[in-house]
Parts: C-alpha cells; structure tokens; sequence
C-alpha cells in the first residue's frame, strides 16, 4: 500500500485513483476538487515488512481527481502503467516472481472483495483477463456453474429473468466494496419470487424469507419439498408421505384439494358429507378398512342376519333408498304403492329370509271391501298404483264409460252388494231424480243429449220441429221462449213472445211475419206494391203506416182500407168535391202542386 508519514498518510489500491485518508486544512472550494496544499511524498510499503521510495504527489488533485465521491478518474488512466513501469523492477528484485506478482495485484486493487471471494484476492486473473479490464459475464459462470446452468435451461432465479442475455453480472453484483458487502443485492420489498422455480402463493406470500432460506444456505437450496418447513406441524406424522400438496393447498391446511375419488375408497352422496375424523380416528388416513360394516354394523337393523356387506342392498344416497332391486331380484316387483311400503310390513318375523307370500289377499284380506265375493285375486281388477286405479275395463261390458261417465266413482251406480247386482242401461235409472223435463221428453236422454255434459253438444236440432230457429232466433236462450222445463207447449205466434214490444199495438195484426224477418224488426220483407193494389210513390212513400191505417187490423185477415184518394185528404181537399173523389186525375203523389196538366 501507499505510505506516508502517519499525520499524512495515503492508502492507494484502486485503479481508478486513490483513497487518501490525511487531515484536509480547509474544505474543498467547490466539490469537484480534494483540498489538499501541500505536496506529499509517498512510499510504498512491501509485504516483508519493507519499503520503497513512491511518487510525489502534487499539492493539490485537481488533474487526477475528478471528484471526492467518484474517486480518481485521470489516476485510472496512468497508475497502472507507473505502477506496473516503477515496481516490476523493484518488486523483482525483493521477492520471488509469484510473490511480486501477488504484490501487485494487491497494489492496484480497488478495495477489499467479499467474504466469499476473498481466497481470490491475490488472484485477480480468476476474474480479470487483464487487471484493468472489466469482468466478463463469461468469467463469473466459469465458477458460477450452477446459474450457468439455470440460464441455459431457462430455469431458476437468472433463468427466468427477461433479457438476460443483455445484462451484465456486475449490474447487480457489486464487487471490492469490503469483506461484508453483501454482494446479492436481495430486498425482500422488491424481489420478485414470480422469478424463480417456487411461485409464493396464498399462506406462503405471509412468510418471512428466514423461515425458508436459513443462514449460511444458498437462496437456491432451500427445499421446495413441503415436509422440509412443516415437519413440526404436520399432523399426520409422516404416515401420508411428505407431498402436502396432494391434498393440501397454498390457501390454507383446510383447503385441500384432495380427490378421494382416486383412492380405492371413492366418496359418494351421503359419504360426501362426513367428516374426515368419524372414519379416519386420530388423522390415521391409510389402512382404513373399507368394509361398510366397520362403520355401520353399530346401527345395523338387521342385527347381522344380512352379512357384512351393506353395500349388496344399500346405496350411499340413504339407507331407505336400497339399490336391491326388487323387481329384478325376487319374484314380486314393487310397482305402485307397493314401493313405499316399508320392507317389515311384509317381511314380519326374520326380515328378508322369510318370504312372504305373493297373493293379494295375504295382505289385503283385512281391507278387502268386496268380503270375499270377487275373489282372492285382487289384481284381476286393480294395480298397484291404489284400489281406485283398476284393470278393470268398462269398455268390456254393455255400458262402456265414455267422457264424464268416465270419472263417475262406482259406488254412484254401483249400490249395495257392489258389482253384483245388475244395471238397467237406461239413462233414467239413474238421472230420473235431476231430470229437468219430468219426463216429458222420454226416458230416452241420450236422443238429445251426450254423455260429455248436459249443456256439451246437446244434439236436439229445432229444425225438426215445427218451429225452425233462423236468424236473430238462433241465438235466443232456450229460456226465452220455453219458460218451464217443458218444451212441448211453447207456442209459435210470434206475438206470444213479442207481444210487449210490438210498436204497433197489434194495429197490423198478429203475424208479424207478414212484414218482418227473423233477421231483425228493420229488415222488411213486405213490399207495399206487391202486397197491395197501391204502390207507395213520391210523399206517401216517407208517411208512417198509421198515417192510413188508423184502425187495428183484424187478428188474422186482411187490413182494409179505400184506396181513393179522398178517403184520406178530404180533409185537406180545397175543391170540397167539386171535380169528384179521384184527385189523381190531376195530381200526382209528388205533392198537390205538382200537376198532371194545366188548366186553362
């Protein structure tokens, strides 16, 4: 190292310049300069304990120093060649050459290297290929064997860095900064663990980097094996390996991600809601047995008498719910009702061993209605699906059931001994009580009526009768005209029906059919001209009926009226008779002074 008197002392090393540590008398001017006045005169110190006489330094550094904080800039151009041109000489001559080489490695050298590397310290050709020159990423891998590795693979921390082919180890590794420089460079606020081969996530995102990354280990050696971290708390005590994440997440211990369906023991329906611990007793998880009763046989209702394995009749889905099939597996399939009856209402003493016997009435005889008198045979009539659901067909007899007959229930036409006793098919023998006609119309109903409803498609036609419904007749309620439930006495007068809202008073008669249509009281069918020998022309044509007609017309004949003229204006007739009774001679219906000639 450099030496100088002790009040003036000067400790070189770096290429760029030197690091001087000597009492500065004032500050510097400005910040670019190192104050110092006076000249200094500087020696070399050997390692045997010697010394040699070194360059005089000017008062002040101003041409090689370029600023207190960068350190010498203009020295990093000429020291290494002065010390190189100076000492090989004087260094030759005291040492053996591998020893003068060492001291001068140690003579330019910048700064102390980290801990790690300090058994290269005299080595300085392990990084540099020359001692000025900047280390090549090449000469770091050659020791760094393992991230060398990882780069090419794309693989770890400096695999997965983006553009790594473009960045220099020095720009992170900073090198000669002191035995306790901490060369990684990691901060735990902005280092990115997305970068290397384990993604924190969920719980392990809350974890302190100490509890995975130990002291005195490399980073890259921690275990990315679960049991490695966990094997205090992990509950199973080894017996279910040591790959958590087969079960278990990052999210929490609770959340597992664990497929039972992959073991030989798959979970379904009811198993799916069981806690782990009501089969697996103290997180003992392998060698469960897997035989139903090992669970079951504590509630087992049938007291062993069926085996071991549940499994044969029984589902997971319920108890209640059996996957024995009794259709397919005994020769009584449960249709109908029978499904829901509970396997002891049948099967009484040693359930299931005994069998019971198939007969209807082996377990029916007690609600057996019929007592007996059809049978034992209940199925020839009804199914499983209810006693009201028979086999029985209608359609077989004489009176087969069509539309409402159909829902009617037995007993509505059945009485007393059921079945037995026979039925007239005649309809009155049963509608006799709500027959609206009293009998007027027969016995007979269905010549009127069908057996979809009273009121549904009655087949009575009026067309046959003497009365024909048309028009405005057509879609008169029955009510109308038939005011009791008889319908043979109706009456056909139009005027027995419109007697009250005849606008005539009868004036015209009875037989409103002379001048009216079924069709409506305004739709005409009587043509003055044709009906009668006086056509109706010019003013008579606007005049109301009773303008002439003042008296009523007889019931049924005709309406009589003189057709001269003075038999209604004679009145109004200014001749007073003078040129007789026929005013048409020389006026016209026109108007009384519309005249047929003039008179002169």
């Amino acid at each position: 190292m450099l030496h100088a008197p002790p009040d003036r002392e000067i400790q070189t090393g770096m290429p760029t310049g030197a690091l001087h540590r000597a009492p500065l008398r004032r500050k510097p001017k400005d910040q670019k300069l190192c104050a110092r006045d006076d000249p200094l005169t500087v020696r070399w110190r050997l390692p045997n304990g010697g010394d040699v006489p070194g360059p005089r330094l000017p008062a002040t550094a101003s041409r090689w120093n370029a600023s207190c904080l960068g350190g010498f800039m203009v020295m990093r151009a000429f020291l290494p060649a002065f010390l190189l041109a100076v000492l090989t000489g004087t260094a030759s001559a005291l040492l053996p050459s591998p020893a003068a080489a060492n001291t001068l490695s140690s003579l330019v050298m910048p700064g102390e290297l980290v801990s790690a590397h300090a058994k290269y310290e005299r080595q300085c050709q392990k990084c540099h290929d020359q001692p000025a020159q900047t280390v090549s990423n090449a000469s770091c891998l050659a020791c760094h064997k393992e991230q060398a590795a990882d780069i090419e693979a794309g693989t770890g921390f400096h695999g997965r860095l983006k553009n790594m082919e473009e960045r220099k180890c020095k720009d992170c590794h900073g090198e000669h900064k002191g035995r306790r420089f901490d060369i990684m460079g990691l901060d735990k606020e902005t280092f990115d663990h997305r970068n290397t081969d384990f993604l924190l996530k969920g719980e392990h995102l809350k974890v302190e980097c100490a509890r995975c990354h130990g002291s005195g280990n490399k980073y890259r050696d921690a275990s990315h094996q679960c049991s490695v971290c966990h094997k205090d708390d992990e509950p199973h005590e080894g017996r279910l390996g040591d790959k958590c994440t087969d079960c278990h997440s990052e999210a929490g211990w609770r959340e597992l991600k664990f497929d039972h369906a992959k073991t030989r023991f798959p979970l379904t329906a009811s198993h799916k809601d069981v806690a782990c611990g009501n089969c697996h007793p103290d997180r003992r998880f392998k060698e469960t047995a897997r035989n139903c009763y090992a669970c079951h046989g504590i509630n087992d209702i049938h007291a062993g008498h069926m085996g071991r394995q549940c499994d044969k009749c029984h589902e997971t889905t319920k108890w209640t719910r059996p996957k024995f099939d009794h259709r397919r597996d005994t020769s009584f399939p449960l249709t109908g009702k029978h499904d829901k009856v509970s396997c002891e209402s049948c099967h009484k003493a040693d359930p299931f061993r005994d069998k019971p016997a198939t007969a209807c009435v082996s377990c029916h005889e007690k609600d057996d209605e019929h007592e007996g008198r059809r049978g034992r045979r209940c199925d020839d009539c009804h199914t499983p699906l209810g006693w009201a659901k028979t086999t029985f067909d209608h359609a077989q007899t004489r009176f087969p059931l069509r539309n409402s007959h159909a829902s009617v229930t037995c007993g509505s036409c059945h009485k007393g001994a059921m079945f037995e006793d026979k039925l007239s098919l005649n309809c009155v023998s049963c509608h006799e009580k709500n027959d609206p006609h009293k009998n007027q119309e027969g016995d007979a109903c269905e010549k009127c009526h069908t057996d979809r409803g009273w009121r549904v498609g009655v087949a009575f036609s009026h067309d046959l009768t003497r009365f024909p419904l048309t028009g405005l007749h057509t879609i008169t309620p029955c009510a109308e005209c038939h005011l009791g439930a008889s319908f043979q006495d109706a009456e056909t007068q139009c005027v027995s029906c419109h007697r009250k809202d005849d606008p005539h008073g009868e004036a015209l008669g009875r037989n409103c059919e002379r001048c009216h249509t079924p069709n409506g009281w305004r739709l005409w069918n009587f043509d003055h001209g044709k009906e009668t020998g006086f056509p109706l022309e010019g003013k008579h044509e606007r005049l109301v009926c009773t303008g002439c007609h003042k008296r009523p017309a007889a019931a049924d004949g005709p309406i009589a009226l003189s057709a001269d003229c003075h038999g209604c204006h004679a009145k109004d007739e200014p001749h007073r008779g003078a040129y007789g009774r026929e005013c048409g001679r020389c006026h016209t219906p026109q108007g009384f002074n519309q005249l047929k000639q003039r008179l002169r």
